[in-house]
């Protein structure tokens, strides 16, 4: 499995870093027929992460330095202490400064959060200040500006795999055809019809783009619309639209492939 994903695998491990463990699904692991394996039904990527880590710490002897993240479990750049740590297993940047948690990130978007495929620039620099715009300060424009950033992820996911964006409707007396484009929601809805069929998605990832299109839902088309469109909608609060992004990332990740 790390063959085939690894990279996504590599961007859980970085969102993790980032904001903690989400505990929204719970892995479910069951025992096997064969003694002492196990098979995990849901959750897998989670559960190759946390086993990594959870060897990494078991093999690295414990340091006697301080100042540094430690042992530097996942590599990068050292923090200080002389054991070569980065933002390693301990979950500390650098200098032992803590990660940021989804409470203390400043901005909607992750600062890893970086597709290769993110194109043309208006749509990077809308990214980058969504990275920096501190949403706690900035509520309202920071749910307008990811309603733009959402319905221009769907278009380019919509034009890269050819589904189309508009419907042809027949009218009569007299009988003309003229072309309608599709809404937000439906556009959504086409996408998530194709993404279904990728078996590299997990369902935790497609549940979580399928409940934007619950009307309900804070970050769902409809809701986005209203904080563009109407006078009185309030903005979702900082919190929740972090960790409606932490839900999100991957699924954004698989709209930016190739």
């Amino acid at each position: 499995m790390l063959t085939r994903n690894g990279t996504k695998i590599i961007g859980l491990a970085e969102s993790i870093v980032d904001n903690g463990f989400l505990d929204l699904e719970t892995p479910c692991v069951y025992p096997s027929e064969i003694k002492g394996q196990y098979i995990v039904a849901e959750g897998n990527r989670r559960i190759i992460f946390i086993a990594e880590i959870l060897e990494d710490v078991h093999n690295i002897a414990p340091s006697k330095t301080t100042g540094g993240t430690g042992s530097g479990a996942t590599g990068g750049k050292p923090g200080g202490g002389s054991s070569g740590g980065g933002k390693g297993g301990s979950g500390k940047g650098k200098g032992g400064k803590p990660a940021p948690t989804t409470r203390t990130r400043k901005g909607l978007i992750e600062k890893r959060f970086s597709p290769v495929n993110l194109d043309p620039q208006k749509i990077i620099d809308i990214v980058d200040e969504l990275k920096s715009l501190s949403v706690g300060d900035y509520e309202n424009c920071s749910g307008v500006m990811f309603r733009v950033f959402f319905e221009l992820s769907i278009s380019h996911y919509m034009k890269t795999h050819k589904i189309p964006r508009a419907i042809t409707i027949k009218v009569a007396k007299p009988v003309t055809h003229h072309t309608k484009e599709l809404s937000l929601k439906d556009k959504t809805q086409e996408v998530i019809k194709h993404l279904e069929k990728n078996p590299k998605i997990e369902s935790k990832s497609l549940k979580a783009i399928r409940d934007l299109l619950h009307n309900s839902h804070p970050l769902s088309a409809e809701s986005l619309n209203a904080y563009v469109h109407s006078p009185t909608h309030i903005a979702m609060s900082a919190d929740g639209q972090k960790k409606g992004w932490s839900n999100l990332q991957h699924i954004f990740d698989y709209l930016w492939e190739k």
